[in-house]
């Protein structure tokens, strides 16, 4: 099996621009740096965001659909 080396990714280079220590514990694992990534989940004004989103967009689509 070959090795594949980690790939740098625009978010990841934005990470570590503003805070190297997030980009560390973020993406550390990939660069061998730590034993695991800690990925911190979505914050309640995201999940609110998405769910008024998807609620606006599914009654726009039945006016659409009914007229």
């Amino acid at each position: 099996m070959i090795n594949e080396k980690p790939q740098l990714h625009q978010s990841m280079i934005k990470t570590l621009y503003s805070c190297g220590e997030q980009f560390r514990r973020r993406y550390g694992a990939r660069f061998g740096w730590n034993d695991k990534e800690e990925i911190i989940p979505p914050g309640i004004a995201l999940v609110i965001g998405i769910a008024t989103y998807k609620s606006v967009n599914k009654n726009r689509s039945a006016k659409i659909e009914k007229g």
